[in-house]
């Protein structure tokens, strides 16, 4: 098992801080809780919320934003509780701190729950500003294809019509034969995002124990000090954390992919063979991020027909959540209900011997643990 330890100087950043977490019945001061965006009695401070795992849905014929009691329970109805809150998550994430008030009223008030088998569960997000995408983001990724770690984030971009829910059916688009699967942990922002520092360079070190690990250090910290730099891992550990403040929560994706065109049609760009129609699957759930133990050590999978293709872990990605957002907003504004899809780990088809592809009649599961899994058919 390989360590892997960010060090800012040389290279972009590539290392991370594990995202804090609250607990029910913590006692937080007035400055945290704002600063981390989390309903609470503002008489006491206390912070009294369960897991936030929010969701789109319709029952009978109607639309509607909730909270699940729990992964795969019953749903309190938000927008039946209170009809402002509407039935857009992109509307609800840019209604901030009022909008999770409102939230925890509908928790408290033990009213408007529905059971879970009254509802579909909808993409928790279909109306996002920007669909982005991380490539080669897995370091056992790239060595599956024989190709290097990449220095800097490789972005590529999906669109809106390719969003589907949980459960819904896949299309098989007539205009490709090698289909593959990707499952993805995506990024769901906050609030708007634009220049986030994140510290001003890293190098990745990796080694294979902790002892081989400090002896690397070791020379970082003196070749370093032949250069005159200063380290300050406290202040860029402030400059990470300022990151994550922009960050909404979690959710899943499965990134479909039509090789061919991926690969090799339209020049070498990618955005035929990752945006057509049905070519992101969302769901079932937006975590909260303050409800995820850590974002950066989460097993993730895909079955295909029950069997295992994918088996991996966050903790593989080249650019963690904070890296990516530092880097994206060097060049564009994040806004409220982007999502960022953060890259694959190894095990997708293209790259098995021999390749393996998609075919109707295929079900495709895809999952991230602490946010749970989508499952489509291929029709």
């Amino acid at each position: 098992m390989s360590l892997v330890f960010g060090f800012r100087q040389l290279l972009r950043p590539a290392a991370a801080v594990k995202a804090s977490r609250f607990f029910r019945g913590t006692f937080l001061s007035q400055v945290q809780l704002a600063q981390f965006h989390i309903p609470h009695d503002l008489s006491t401070g206390k912070h009294f919320l369960s897991t936030m795992r929010f969701v789109r849905y319709e029952t009978s014929g109607r639309l509607g934003l909730g909270v699940e009691l729990s992964e795969n329970g019953n749903v309190v109805d938000l927008t039946s509780y209170d009809p402002t809150v509407g039935t857009s998550m992109q509307g609800f994430i840019e209604g901030g701190q009022e909008s999770l008030l409102k939230a925890k009223k509908a928790i408290d008030s033990g009213k408007n729950i529905l059971q879970r088998d009254q509802i579909k569960l909808l993409a928790p997000i279909t109306d996002p500003g920007k669909i982005l995408c991380i490539g080669m983001n897995y370091r056992d990724h790239c060595e599956e294809q024989n190709l290097p770690v990449p220095q800097e984030p490789v972005v590529f971009s999906k669109f809106n019509s390719a969003i589907i829910g949980p459960t819904d059916s896949i299309k098989y688009p007539s205009e490709t034969e090698e289909l593959d699967w990707e499952v993805e942990l995506v990024i769901v922002i906050g609030k708007e995002a634009k220049n986030v520092p994140v510290g001003h360079s890293c190098t990745v070190l990796i080694a294979e124990n902790k002892d081989d690990l400090q002896k690397l250090l070791n020379i970082v910290e003196e070749e370093s000090r032949k250069k005159g730099l200063e380290l300050n891992s406290k202040k860029t550990e402030v400059m990470e954390k300022e990151a994550m403040n922009y960050v909404f929560g979690y959710t899943v994706a499965h990134d479909v992919s039509a090789r061919v065109w991926q690969l090799h049609r339209n020049g070498g760009q990618f955005l035929i063979g990752k945006s057509m129609d049905c070519f992101c699957p969302l769901g079932p759930a937006i975590v909260a991020k303050e409800d995820l133990k850590d974002p950066h050590n989460l097993r993730l999978w895909t079955l295909v027909n029950g069997v295992t293709k994918q088996e991996g872990n966050t903790n593989a990605m080249v650019f963690k959540t904070e890296a990516v957002i530092a880097f994206l907003t060097r060049f564009m504004t994040l806004k409220p209900g982007d999502i960022i899809l953060t890259g694959t780990p190894p095990g997708v088809g293209v790259f098995k011997n021999p390749p393996e592809f998609l075919k109707r009649g295929d079900v495709v599961e895809v999952g991230v643990e602490g946010i749970g899994s989508i499952m489509n058919k291929i029709e």
